[in-house]
């Protein structure tokens, strides 16, 4: 082999070396590459994923505050249409 062609192989495995060290040193985010897949389930304890709202605007209270209206209505409906029936039932006998 002549040594120019040696010269071009490691130059070959040197610019490999250091893809290989740019992607492992740091992540997109700034943290250190593991390998590992990034752990989300600390954004979804937090902030639960149906909501719409960036994490910033959302307040625990106001939502528990919706869904506790939603059910009460849920529950005024279905007590209407019990009583309804009940009546409908008590007339026709």
């Amino acid at each position: 082999m002549s040594p120019s062609t040696k010269k071009r192989k490691g130059s070959q495995t040197d610019l490999d070396e250091s893809k290989k060290r740019k992607v492992s040193e740091r992540d997109v985010d700034g943290s250190k590459n593991t390998g590992q897949p990034k752990d989300t389930t600390k954004y979804f304890i937090r902030y639960p994923p149906m909501l719409s709202v960036p994490p910033d605007a959302y307040d625990p209270a106001m939502y528990n505050e919706q869904w506790e209206r939603r059910k009460a209505t849920e529950c005024v409906t279905k007590a209407k249409e019990a009583i309804k029936k009940f009546d409908e039932q008590w007339n026709s006998k």
